[in-house]
């Protein structure tokens, strides 16, 4: 994990969210190695409340050997969907979800969006 200068702010805490969120989506994206395409919609749906705890588990070991993460586990703890965090990392207050999803995907430096088929759904490639 890259380091970030400590800051309880929340700008500190959308930078080390958002290094997370990129590691986890490559992960995510990755496990379906037959799949290239995805519908944005069913994307963020899918995650849901599992991958919210997966990441609240991650800050929370992480905090042993870092207690500047405190602060973000707190931010983090009540929410419940992958959603909420989407929201929460939203740059503007009307993103939606899945706006602020395909916003990371695009930024990704190794997911590539090749296509934007009808119905929302997305084809990908996965680099190294």
């Amino acid at each position: 994990m890259v380091k970030i200068q400590p800051e309880n702010s929340e700008k500190y805490v959308k930078r080390v969210l958002n290094l997370l969120l990129k590691q986890y989506v490559l992960n995510w994206l990755g496990e379906s190695q037959y799949r290239s395409t995805f519908k944005l919609s069913e994307a963020v749906n899918f995650c849901g409340q599992h991958k919210m705890e997966l990441i609240k588990y991650h800050v929370d070991s992480l905090l042993e050997e870092e207690k500047n993460l405190e602060y973000v586990y707190e931010k983090i703890i009540d929410f419940k969907e992958f959603k909420d965090l989407l929201n929460y990392l939203a740059p503007c207050d009307f993103d939606t979800p899945e706006s602020t999803l395909l916003e990371i995907l695009r930024k990704h430096d190794q997911i590539t969006i090749v296509e934007h088929k009808e119905n929302d759904r997305f084809k990908y490639c996965l680099g190294d």
